[in-house]
């Protein structure tokens, strides 16, 4: 029997619990035909698609709270029931003397105290999205932080898009906008949107800003940006897609569409005490001994959903 690794893989037991409450649709009447055997082998979400005026970010540094305390949108994500993690930041700059303006994604501390020594005036903005044990799930933009004189005014927008499939059909038809004047312009002020949840779902969303100064000649900048890929289950749970074996150096797979299909008991791959100690030696041998009575073995993918050896 030929074990590899986007068949089966290694969860600590807390992780294994949150898979046993992560069930898949089943959509009898909608599976598509192209879906493959191929192609649902499962995919790696921490390749995200992350980018800033169309420029590719890396994210994990990306993500970070520049006030020191929770944001406006966090609080409400928090009084909703959801689970609340740090923001993206991005900002757009204006240095009135040199009648200069940049814009781009905070990338560490030393990059935005850079950024601030250069311009006189700056905007930053979060933008995020959110989920949780509670049905629903929440996108929005928010004014994290002003530095110097603040914009005249400042537009934001944003636009959520979801598929059953992680790379296609999706449609995105939860958009949110709003334009802040004069004194609205400051720390804290949003735009959010909640989304009733009821089926596994892949996410993605597209935004953007646009802050004008005063002037005899106005002062205007945009920033864009683009934030994915998500998966949420029925209940807008994300699936956990952060965990990596660090003896392999693999990360957890997730399925590449939420349409599999249940596969009845008597149709499953067998799995007992032979299987699991073949994957233990295919293991030790490939990656080296592991102290196994710490670990349990899981399918990525289910073998109730057609997960195999």
């Amino acid at each position: 029997m030929k074990y590899v690794s986007k068949s089966i893989w290694l969860v600590v037991i807390a992780l294994s619990l949150l898979f046993s409450c992560y069930p898949l649709h089943d959509v009898k009447a909608t599976a598509n035909k192209e879906i493959t055997d191929n192609n649902a082998t499962g995919i790696d979400l921490n390749k995200r698609i992350s980018t800033v005026n169309e420029k590719p970010q890396n994210t994990d540094s990306s993500k970070r709270e520049l006030a020191g305390s929770e944001s406006k949108l966090q609080k409400i994500a928090k009084e909703h029931g959801m689970d609340v993690e740090s923001s993206y930041q991005t900002y757009i700059a204006y240095d009135k003397d040199g009648n200069q303006t940049s814009s781009g994604q905070v990338t560490s501390e030393n990059q935005r105290k850079t950024v601030e020594k250069k311009a006189k005036s700056i905007i930053y903005f979060s933008h995020t999205f959110l989920g949780g044990k509670v049905n629903k799930v929440m996108h929005g933009v928010e004014i994290s932080k002003i530095v110097g004189i603040p914009p005249a005014s400042a537009e934001v927008h944003q636009g959520l898009c979801k598929s059953g499939y992680y790379n296609k059909q999706f449609t995105c038809p939860h958009t949110i906008r709003k334009t802040f004047v004069g004194t609205q312009v400051k720390k804290g002020s949003e735009v959010h949107q909640f989304i009733n949840v009821n089926k596994t779902t892949f996410w993605k969303y597209t935004g953007g800003a646009i802050a004008t100064w005063a002037g005899k000649k106005p002062t205007v900048r945009t920033i864009s940006w683009t934030e994915g890929l998500y998966l949420t289950n029925m209940k807008g749970m994300f699936f956990p897609s952060n965990y990596t074996d660090k003896q392999s150096g693999l990360n957890i797979l997730a399925p590449s569409n939420a349409f599999i299909k249940w596969v009845p008991s008597d149709k499953r791959v067998k799995w007992g005490t032979t299987e699991r100690k073949a994957y233990r030696n295919w293991y030790d041998k490939k990656y080296g001994k592991k102290t196994w009575v710490k670990f349990e073995i899981h399918h990525q993918l289910p073998r109730e959903y057609g997960g195999g050896n």
